[in-house]
This record gives C-alpha cells, structure tokens and sequence, in this order.
C-alpha cells in the first residue's frame, strides 16, 4: 500500500507528463517575444510610453518662512488641438498653495493651457504639487515642489556647492572669477 507522500509525487509526476504531451501538440501555446515597436521613434531609440505631454516651469522653487508668490507652469504637447485634463493635488504642509480646483481643462485650440497657483510659506519643509495630465487617451504624472527654507540653510547648501571632494578624499576647491578695485586714497595710506 502506498503511503500520502508517495500518491502526492506520483499525481504531480503525472500532471507534469500530460502537460508536457499537450505543449508539444500545441504549438500555440508557444508565444512570441513583447517587442515595443510602437514606441520606438523614427530614430530607432525606445521611448517611454505615455502621453506627449510636457509640463514645463520650476522644478523645484526655493521660499523663504513668510515668503508669498506665485508659481507659473505651461503645458505643452506635440500637436496644438484637443483637450488637455489636468488633475492636481498637494502634499505637505510648509506651504500653503491654493488651488482654485483640484481639476482643469483646456482646450488647446484656444491656445496654450496655462497653470497660475498662489503660495504662502508657512514653515520649513517640503510641499509637492501633483499633477497627472490626460492628453489624447493617454496620461503623464508630474511632481514638483515648493521647498521653504531659512538664511542658514540656503548659506549652507551654497557654500557646500563651492567645495568638492576628489578621489583622494581631500578638499578641492573651486575657482570663482573675483574683481578687486583699489582707490587712490587707500593707495595712499599704506605706503
């Protein structure tokens, strides 16, 4: 008598075979390789699919605490006809943006579709404005944000961008063009 474990090998040794003999009389289960033909440009270079869609304006903008303005961003596509949906949202709180709806529309007929979004900065931190743009039945996804930050920190983050390490590990610095004027009265006083 056969015991659990020997009954359990011989039903999957089984299936194995049968599966085995219908593959090799079916040669539609046999599929082809994915080729992304349809995203690859005239050029012969693939490109991510997804909307041609861009959206142009700040990466990132730098505020101060109490710091109000503005932050400006253009839409731009490959043809200019057909509609543009835009959905925005913000995440984080050191700046508070204000955005008039959370969903817009443009008609590219009528020219380019413009984003104007007020902000306040409120604390130190990170805000992300979101925005995922529909174009021509596909869609993009884009981030930027609004980065409040006080005097020290901007200082800081300068004065790192001016010093670099090299492979050594030591301190290479870079060379900055100065201007020096001397009047002719502190000529006169050092001699």
């Amino acid at each position: 008598m056969m015991n659990y474990k020997q009954v359990t090998v011989l039903l999957v040794c089984s299936f194995l075979s049968l599966l085995a003999q219908v593959w090799a009389q079916d040669s539609t289960l046999v599929q082809e390789p994915h080729l992304h033909t349809k995203h690859v440009q005239e050029t012969g270079q693939y490109r991510k699919p997804g909307a041609a869609v861009w959206l142009l304006g700040e990466q990132i903008r730098e505020a101060y605490v109490g710091e109000q303005g503005q932050l400006q961003y253009q839409i731009q596509t490959k043809a200019a006809t057909g509609v543009v949906r835009v959905t925005v949202s913000v995440k984080g709180s050191s700046a508070v943006i204000d955005i008039a709806a959370a969903s817009y529309e443009f008609d590219l007929s009528q020219g380019p579709a413009k984003l104007i979004f007020d902000y306040d900065a409120q604390a130190l931190g990170t805000s992300y404005l979101n925005f995922y743009i529909e174009y021509q039945g596909s869609a993009r996804a884009f981030v930027r944000a609004v980065e409040v930050v006080d005097e020290m920190a901007l200082q800081t983050r300068q004065l790192k961008s001016l010093t670099t390490k090299s492979e050594t590990g030591k301190l290479r610095y870079h060379d900055m063009p100065a201007q020096e004027t001397v009047s002719p009265s502190s000529a006169d006083k050092t001699q």
